[in-house]
């Protein structure tokens, strides 16, 4: 840990103390010469003491400010090397449905669920994706969260890119996750792998007994599925909702039927605890290890400019000095 200044030159505006002092000065001269032709009493040291240190303290901490000092920090990053976990976001147009105009959309909402639950993984390597008719990966399983954030606030959206056979009315089909077992999403030393999958699961029919061997096979692909819906959302165009979509409730049989037949567990967006419980019980058993050190740096400059705020106000109660 050490403090270094980003700006020092910019230190030279505290020697504008010398401004108030001289009128300090020159003030205190004068009243003494007042006081002592109409027989008045000193108003004491202290007092006095006290107002030339706020006239001293304001332009030195605005100095100090301004050549804004950082206080840099090293950090052991900690990793579980044994464990790794892929976030897979369902980017089809129906997760752009909300509840009336000023709603949240779901992609938005399995967005803020995701960031939360990385937030309580903070040593276990996280990547994303995106799903319609195919995988497409963003990230590779990372503890950088700051990464994982810009990513996930930048590169995942709804049809980001397009799906490939964007001509068809129905676009998701939960059977693309079998690229998840079959390409290199994972790192050969992750032994416990997990997918959690982020969707309306309004999805095309697929070969879950197909997709089922595929995660199931050594190293196993342990799921984790959460379902952002509810019966009166609709998609939205130009203020209007579109008369094609509606809300299919036969998804909640997809995703309990998908997660029956791959031996995962079925949640609701409203279930956040009940998912972290899961996801830390499925990579339970392994250990974090330190790989590397993180380097930080704390600002102090705007917590210095605030502290101008105390003798400002002293002088504010004393203006009659």
């Amino acid at each position: 840990m050490g403090l270094s200044f980003l700006t020092p030159s910019a230190a030279l505006l505290a020697l504008s103390v010398v401004l108030p002092l001289a009128a300090v000065l020159l003030f205190e001269r004068r009243a003494r010469r007042v006081r002592e032709a109409l027989g008045l009493p000193d108003v004491g040291r202290a007092g006095r003491a006290a107002i030339v240190a706020a006239l001293v303290a304001i332009p030195v901490l605005l100095g100090l400010a301004a050549s804004q000092p950082v206080v840099d920090h090293v950090r052991t990053r900690h990793e579980r090397t044994d464990s790794e976990a892929l976030f897979v976001f369902d980017t089809s147009r129906s997760m752009l449905a909300k509840t009336g105009l000023a709603g949240e959309t779901r992609i938005a909402r399995a967005r803020a669920f995701a960031s939360a639950l990385r937030a309580r993984l903070p040593d276990v390597p996280v990547g994303l994706a995106s799903m319609s008719d195919r995988v497409l990966p963003h990230m590779l399983p990372t503890v950088d969260v700051p990464g994982f954030d810009a990513t996930l606030r930048e590169a995942v959206g709804v049809e980001k890119p397009p799906p490939v056979s964007g001509f068809q009315n129905r676009i998701t089909t939960m059977g693309a996750l079998s690229a998840v077992a079959t390409q290199n999403f994972f790192s050969p030393s992750a032994q416990h792998r997990l997918v959690v999958v982020f969707s309306d699961f309004e999805s095309r029919s697929f070969g879950d007994t197909t997709l089922a061997s595929l995660l199931r096979k050594p190293p196993p692909i342990r799921t984790v599925l959460v379902r952002f819906w509810r019966p009166t959302e609709r998609v939205y165009s130009q203020g209007f909702a579109e008369p094609q979509y509606r809300p299919d409730p036969a998804s909640a049989r997809t995703e309990v039927g998908l997660a029956a037949a791959v031996g995962g567990g079925a949640f609701s967006e409203d279930d956040l605890g009940a998912v972290t419980r899961r996801v830390r019980e499925l990579l339970s058993g392994g250990k974090a290890t330190a790989a590397g050190t993180e380097h930080g740096k704390f600002a102090l400059a705007p917590y210095l400019a605030l502290g101008t705020l105390l003798p400002l106000s002293l002088l504010l109660w004393r203006r009659n000095f």
